[in-house]
């Protein structure tokens, strides 16, 4: 479980660049595209992308925490 500073939640599309590696030149053009997706942020870096139905299983907001 990823303890979080902040969420962003009910996001209807998201494309993110994610993979097994950083992405460079024209293999930067390759997105990958989520619906419905949540973003967790810890100590200033996202920490945790992924679907809204999963989000509650994988992240506890912190005290405080928007």
């Amino acid at each position: 479980m990823i303890a979080a500073d902040l969420a962003v939640r009910r996001i209807g599309l998201l494309a993110t660049l994610a993979g097994p590696a950083p992405r460079t030149g024209a293999s930067m053009r390759d997105l990958a595209v989520l619906r419905d997706a949540a973003v967790a942020v810890a100590g200033g870096r996202i920490a945790w992308v992924g679907p809204e139905s999963t989000f509650d299983a994988s992240v506890a907001l912190r005290p405080g925490a928007e």
